[in-house]
């Protein structure tokens, strides 16, 4: 199937430019008609996009229900001559089939070809089945109303469940994009990457305040199971009544609609943006207009699967195996509670992948003990410690001394700074950092180090702000950027555990690997479904249990900037409740993080291996000694941590056939989508919309053209 691109205007701006921009370039023009209640702007926008598009090209319009009183934009679609040839229809429920009917019918008054907005799988599958042309499927990275999962976890989903032709959207650079070829999509769809494109009708202000951002200031709000993403830097007092647990919460949505009417966004109101808009200032510097920045996209999709699978990066015995002694690139991240246990560290190790001890709040003796046990079994075999570098300075400096002494091979730091980086490094010891944003990448590029990971908010226990693929573009787009790159190791995370999900890593970084870097996977959640977890005595089966049965996961949020993605639990609804009846209460932002945290002490334990500490008895146990609870107790009272992939694996699976699949597997798929012929994709979408560009290539040349003029340093502006 022919893929295309779908680009909306913003839907603060009533102005075709970006649309006919789009279609003129062959992809699909849409102009969002918008929240502003002026009709005439609408008539004259769409009247303007059908005048210059006409029939030889493909576009439409957006409308979104959800935000505006009316059901169908009847009154703006007189200005035109005929039916849409697109009409996106958005804002309608998805869970009646009777309403999505009834949507799909006035639609057809309208529309040749009817889209419908959906926010997650179910819905998709919903409206597939009611008889809609296609779908835009809307990750959480995108704006507006967004799913509870990323475009990561999206695209995994989806993937041969949906026949008829569906389009992703969330916030895609060109090597992101290229990777989502490989899940079945008709195409994308692009929205705020193109705000700062020469089309763009935003003003000279918005231009410049837009063309700083890095995506972090776009937010979701709401109701944490219905979100809805918004630029965090606009109408901030309306915004924080947007934040669950705030009195009038359940109302939300009334209140964004009215304050909308009131005050419509691009005039003051809560402005609709994703974290795309990251990428637009980028994208808007090096290519300059819709066009030539889809010509971007387009080269990107082009080459980089064929790239991918020629330089086998993930294969066994790839550029970062070889060079840190392992079969597989493959690491197993440090999981707090459970990956402290020598034996499955052995398995790990064992089975061609790299693992970490979690050292976590561990005193100096614990570490010595661990760390004795852990070399005693290891032999020759590589491993590594994973430290945790905002803890008190008294307790890191009492692990570093244990670390000196028996010199593993590796170490992982989350939350470090440079000089601790340094430091492990002097001692020999090979360092990996966390970096969640490509500002401090720049930072710890500058300060010298070379071992990155990235990982991205899909992952379990604590998370960054951005999602996978907008993490890991921003990391591409400053390490392609940097002048050596060649000593670089850079390990992806969040969201990874398959074939599709590792080959979706090479494809996407595949520059990289161009420039000499050496790539791998971090992974976690992925190897809670692995029978020798249980058996190494790391993980109860109870945990493996929720893992298996998770349909989805939440975020529990003790403060800004403080939140941990686990299973959906009885403990997660009491800790909702908790929150929320504090933030109702006149306590301190600082008081309600210390006592929800204070709340989670033990919680991770109690999941991992069923044990509870008693009260100081003042005798052998100080602390309190570890007791066994029962099964149903540690469900009740245990707090699972597992990132969203959980909600894509069923069943066991031996640690072998992970690593199989990750690294062997991987590297097929790539080898069967690179002979694929005129991207056709196994497991694409059927069915091809009535508007696809069909057949190959024009017998037209396009001859560049260039010159001097008088008064004009360019043909551009001697024509202008």
């Amino acid at each position: 199937m022919e893929k295309s691109t779908i680009v909306a205007t913003p839907g603060h701006y009533c102005d075709p430019s970006i649309a006919i921009a789009a279609a003129r370039a062959g992809a699909i023009g849409l102009l969002d008609l918008g929240y502003d209640a002026v009709w005439e702007d609408r008539t004259a926008a769409l009247a303007k996009l059908a005048g210059v598009a006409g029939e030889g090209r493909r576009w439409g319009a957006r409308w979104d229900t959800w935000g505006l009183p009316e059901r169908m934009p009847g009154d703006a679609l007189s200005a035109i001559d005929g039916q849409l040839p697109i009409l996106l229809v958005a804002g309608v429920s998805s869970g009646d089939n009777g309403l999505l009917r009834s949507v799909l019918a006035q639609s057809r008054e309208y529309s040749k070809f009817t889209l419908l907005e959906v926010t997650g799988v179910e819905p998709a599958v919903r409206a597939a089945e009611v008889g809609f042309d296609g779908l835009v499927v809307k990750g959480n990275e995108s704006g507006g109303r967004v799913s509870v999962d990323s475009s990561f976890l999206l695209l995994q989903q989806l993937r041969g469940r949906v026949e008829i032709p569906w389009w992703i959207q969330g916030a895609w650079g060109p090597d992101t994009a290229a990777a989502a070829e490989l899940c079945g999509a008709a195409g994308l769809v692009l929205n705020e990457e193109l705000w700062l494109a020469r089309e763009s009708p935003l003003s000279t202000g918005e231009r410049a305040k837009f063309a700083r951002l890095d995506g972090s200031e776009s937010e979701c709000f709401g109701d944490e199971q219905n979100p809805v993403r918004l630029f965090n830097r606009v109408d901030r007092e309306t915004l924080q009544s947007f934040h669950a647990g705030t009195p009038g919460v359940e109302n939300w949505p009334g209140v964004l609609h009215e304050r909308w009417r009131v005050c419509p966004p691009g005039r003051g109101g809560p402005l609709v943006a994703g974290q795309g808009i990251a990428f637009a200032g980028s994208l808007a510097r090096r290519h300059g207009s819709v066009g030539r920045i889809l010509q971007a996209f387009r080269r990107a999709s082009g080459s980089h699967i064929s790239t991918a699978s020629s330089q086998r990066a993930m294969s066994p015995d790839g550029p970062l195996a070889k060079a840190i002694g392992i079969n597989y690139p493959i690491i197993q991240g440090p999981m707090t509670r459970v990956s402290d246990s020598a034996d499955f560290a052995r398995k790990v190790a064992e089975n061609g992948a790299l693992p970490f001890l979690a050292l976590a709040l561990m005193r100096g003796r614990e570490v010595r003990e661990l760390l004795e046990d852990t070399r005693r079994g290891m032999g020759d075999l590589r491993w590594g410690v994973g430290i945790l570098g905002f803890v008190p300075r008294e307790l890191h400096a009492e692990q570093l001394e244990v670390i000196r002494e028996f010199q593993p091979p590796f170490a992982i730091i989350a939350g470090g700074q440079p000089g601790q980086i340094a430091k492990m490094e002097r001692e020999g010891i090979a360092t990996y950092v966390h970096v969640p944003s490509p500002g401090l990448l720049e930072a710890f590029l500058a300060e010298g180090a070379r071992r990155f990971i990235f990982e991205g908010r899909e992952c379990g226990g604590h998370v960054g702000p951005r999602s996978s693929l907008v993490l890991w573009q921003s990391a591409i787009d400053v390490l392609m950027k940097a002048e050596r790159v060649d000593e670089v190791e850079v390990l992806f995370a969040g969201g990874i555990h398959d074939a599709y999900s590792t080959a979706m890593v090479a494809v996407l970084a595949a520059p990289l690997v161009d420039r000499g870097v050496k790539i791998g996977v971090l992974l976690g959640t992925a190897y809670l479904f692995t029978e020798e977890i249980v058996a190494s005595g790391a993980l109860s089966e109870v945990y493996q249990v929720e893992a298996l049965k998770c349909a989805g996961t939440t975020l529990l949020k003790s403060g800004v900037g403080h939140a941990s993605r686990c299973a959906q639990t009885e403990f997660a609804t009491e800790f909702d409740k908790r929150r929320e009846a504090l933030q109702r209460g006149d306590r301190s932002a600082a008081e309600i993080r210390l006592d929800l945290e204070l709340l989670n002490v033990g919680r991770l334990r109690l999941a991992s291996k069923g044990l509870v500490r008693s009260a100081p008895n003042g005798g052998g146990h100080p602390r309190g000694a570890l007791n066994v609870v029962d099964a149903p107790s540690q469900r009740r009272d245990g707090m699972f941590m597992m990132g969203q992939l959980a909600c894509l694996r069923n069943r066991p699976v031996k640690m072998a056939d992970l690593h199989e699949a990750v690294s062997v597997r991987s590297g097929e798929l790539l080898e069967q989508f690179a002979r694929s012929a005129q991207g056709e994709f196994a497991g694409s979408a059927q069915g091809v919309p009535p508007f696809a560009v069909k057949g190959g290539a024009e017998p037209i040349a396009i001859i560049g053209m260039a010159g001097i003029f008088p008064d004009a340093p360019d043909l551009r502006t001697f024509w202008e």
